[in-house]
C-alpha cells in the first residue's frame, strides 16, 4: 500500500480513538511474528480509547503521524512520553504495519525524546515488546534486561527491558550543542521535497545538505514565485524548500555509514556562507532552473573534504561532477518533462529573473534521506565545534 507522505503533531483527547484504532493494526499485523495467537488476541484486546485518556491525564504526552493510505486521512503511528522517576523518562511507539520501516516510527520516536529533554529527562527506559527490540537498538537504545509484563486483560507477555541515554555529547574545546537542540531540529523536520514522484525516483538515496536561513529563503521563493506563475499548467514540479546540496550518495548505501561519516567530518568544517547568485539554468537532460550560490573557498573546501572523506570510507557519491567544475546552486524547479521547445522558451525567461541580494551563514548541516516513498531527516550535525 502506498503512503502519500506523513505529518507529525502533539496528540489531544480527540485523536484517542485513531491511536487505538493505529495501535490495534500494530500489534495484529507485527506481533504475530514474534508470539503465539493467543498472545496477540489478548494483546489487542486491552486497547481501548480511555487507556489513552488515562494516560493523558496522568501527564503521558502523545505525538501521532498522519498521513493518506490508500486517498483516506489515517493516523498511521503514535509516540509517547512521560516521566518514571527523577530525570528517567519512559517511551512507547508503534506504527500501523503499512507504515512501518518508512521513517515514521523514527521521527515520533524524537518528538517523544525531544519533549523528554526539555522536561529534565537523562534516560529513556522501555519495555521493548519482542517486535519492537530491533527497532530500539537501531535507535540508540541498549538491553538491561529480560522478563514480562502483564497486559490489561491478565495474561504476561515477553518483553526487553532497554535504556538510551540522553546525553551532552562532550568534544575537544567544550560541548557540542544539546541534545535538546539536534533533536528539536529533526523532530520538527521540514521536506525539502513533497512530488511524490520525484521522492519515488529518490528512492534510497542520501544527501548532505545544507538549510539556509529565513532571508535566503525569501529570496528563493520569490523567484520561485514568479516561475511558477509562468509555468502554471506545464509538467513541472517543485523543490518544496530552499536547500544547497553538498554530496549525494549512491542509491542503497547504508544511512548509518553516512552519519558516521558526517559525524566526523562537521568537526573540521567551519560556518558556511550562502550568498545567492543569478538565476540560471541546467540544460537537457536535466532541465532545471536554479538560483546560482556562489561558490566561497568555504563552500569549495567542504565539498572536497566531504568527497574525499567518502572515498576514503568507500562511500560512493553519486555526483559525477568534479568539484572544480560543480555549480553550487539552489534548484527552483524540476522541468524534465518539457519538450524542447518549451525548454527553450523557460530558458529564455530563466534569463529575465532577477534575485534580490541575499546571504546568510549556517552552522548546521543536515543528512537527507529517502527510502519506500518518505523523505525523513538522518541527523542535523553542527559545524565546526568538535
Amino acid at each position: 500500500m502506498e503512503i502519500a507522505g506523513f505529518q507529525t503533531r502533539r496528540a489531544d483527547s480527540s485523536d484517542v480513538e485513531a491511536i487505538a484504532a493505529a495501535h490495534r493494526d500494530s500489534i495484529l499485523s507485527i506481533g504475530p511474528a514474534f508470539y503465539p495467537p493467543n498472545v496477540v488476541a489478548d494483546w489487542q484486546a486491552g486497547i481501548s480509547r480511555d487507556l489513552y485518556l488515562d494516560a493523558m491525564e496522568r501527564g503521558e504526552v502523545f505525538f501521532i503521524a498522519t498521513g493518506s493510505l490508500q486517498d483516506r486521512p489515517i493516523v498511521l503511528g503514535f509516540a509517547s512520553d512521560y516521566p518514571i522517576e527523577g530525570t528517567k523518562h519512559g517511551a512507547s511507539v508503534y506504527v500501523r504495519g503499512s507504515a512501518a520501516r518508512r521513517g515514521i516510527g523514527s521521527a515520533l520516536l524524537r518528538l517523544a525524546e525531544a519533549h523528554g529533554v526539555r522536561n529534565g529527562a537523562t534516560s529513556i527506559d522501555i519495555e521493548a515488546s519482542l517486535a519492537g527490540v530491533e527497532f530500539y537498538r537501531a535507535n540508540g537504545f541498549v538491553e538491561i534486561g529480560h522478563g514480562e509484563i502483564q497486559l490489561r486483560t491478565g495474561r504476561t507477555i515477553g518483553c526487553v527491558f532497554m535504556r538510551k541515554d540522553l546525553v551532552t555529547a562532550r568534544c575537544e574545546g567544550g560541548f557540542a550543542p544539546t541534545l535538546l537542540n539536534q533533536m528539536q531540529k529533526i523532530a520538527e523536520y521540514e521536506p525539502f521535497i513533497d512530488d511524490a514522484k520525484h521522492i519515488r525516483e529518490l528512492d534510497r538515496q542520501r544527501f548532505v545538505v545544507v538549510r539556509p536561513s529565513t532571508v535566503v529563503i525569501n529570496c528563493y521563493r520569490q523567484v520561485q514565485e514568479t516561475l511558477r506563475q509562468r509555468l502554471s499548467g506545464l509538467p513541472v514540479s517543485y523543490p518544496a524548500r530552499a536547500h544547497v546540496t553538498l554530496a549525494g550518495f549512491a542509491a542503497g548505501t547504508s544511512l548509518q555509514p553516512v552519519r558516521d561519516l558526517v559525524s566526523a567530518w562537521v568537526g573540521h568544517v567551519p560556518p558556511l556562507g550562502i550568498d545567492v547568485g543569478r538565476a540560471l539554468s541546467f540544460g537537457s537532460p536535466f532541465q532545471i532552473p536554479i538560483l546560482q550560490v556562489v561558490k566561497t573557498p568555504a563552500l569549495f573546501g567542504a565539498m572536497t573534504s566531504l568527497r574525499r572523506e567518502s572515498e576514503r570510507r568507500g562511500l560512493p557519491i553519486s555526483t559525477i561532477t568534479p568539484v572544480e567544475n560543480w555549480v553550487f546552486h539552489m534548484s527552483l524547479a524540476y522541468c524534465s518533462e518539457l519538450d524542447a521547445a518549451r525548454w527553450k522558451e523557460v530558458e529564455r525567461f530563466i534569463e529575465t529573473l532577477q534575485a534580490h541580494p541575499a546571504s546568510c551563514v549556517q552552522d548546521t548541516v543536515e543528512l537527507v534521506a529517502f527510502d519506500d516513498g518518505i523523505e525523513y531527516s538522518g541527523g542535523v550535525f553542527s559545524l565546526g565545534r568538535c
